[in-house]
């Protein structure tokens, strides 16, 4: 599936990739067979961090990277990596005008063609990000993928607060959205916060 169809403005994700000399078709190389992402709120409704986990397997010889797009409500400074597993940050670059980053990751070995590979990785957002949703783009069906959001809030004997269908509260803080065999397109988790 081509970038314009997953992504709702995808002339800002073409801007920040070709900064690290990237086009929005290489984001589906290499192949995500599993994907996994956790997002964390804090007590205010701002994006805090994200954990990315990634099975790939390597469409050609010669892979040695991948990339990662995401989109900030703004910039006033870069998101930071936080740790990595299997890989390790080459270049970051950013479409400031949309707040559209993009990240080259380096693959910590170069698999063969065919071969798999694990890769892990966490994002803290800058500060003050105030999006209300967290979502992922599939390009390629997959053989499984995972969206979980956490939503942290200062312990206190207050109630517990109602938001729409969920409840919020101190056992029951954290909502997923798991699916098998997925087709391409964007999954993902919306919320609203008072």
């Amino acid at each position: 599936m081509a970038c314009d169809q997953v992504w709702r403005r995808p002339e800002t994700i073409a801007r920040a990739l070709a900064k690290v000399d990237a086009t929005p078709e290489e984001l589906d190389t290499p192949h995500r067979l599993s994907h996994y992402v956790s997002f964390r709120v804090d007590g205010y409704g701002h994006e805090e961090s994200m954990r990315v986990r990634r099975l790939i397997r390597a469409d050609h010889d010669g892979t040695s990277r991948f990339l990662f797009v995401i989109r900030c409500s703004s910039l006033t400074r870069e998101p930071v990596v936080l740790f990595i597993e299997g890989c390790r940050p080459a270049r970051f670059r950013a479409d400031v005008p949309s707040s559209t980053c993009a990240f080259e990751f380096a693959l910590d070995r170069t698999p063969a063609a065919g071969e798999l590979a694990f890769v892990e990785f966490g994002v803290r957002f800058p500060p003050g990000q105030t999006g209300n949703h967290a979502q992922m783009a599939v390009f390629r069906p997959a053989r499984d993928m995972a969206l979980s959001v956490a939503f942290f809030q200062p312990r206190s004997a207050s109630p517990p607060l109602e938001r729409g269908e969920a409840t919020f509260d101190q056992e029951n803080r954290t909502f997923q959205f798991i699916t098998l065999d997925q087709l391409p397109g964007q999954y993902g988790i919306r919320w609203s916060w008072a």
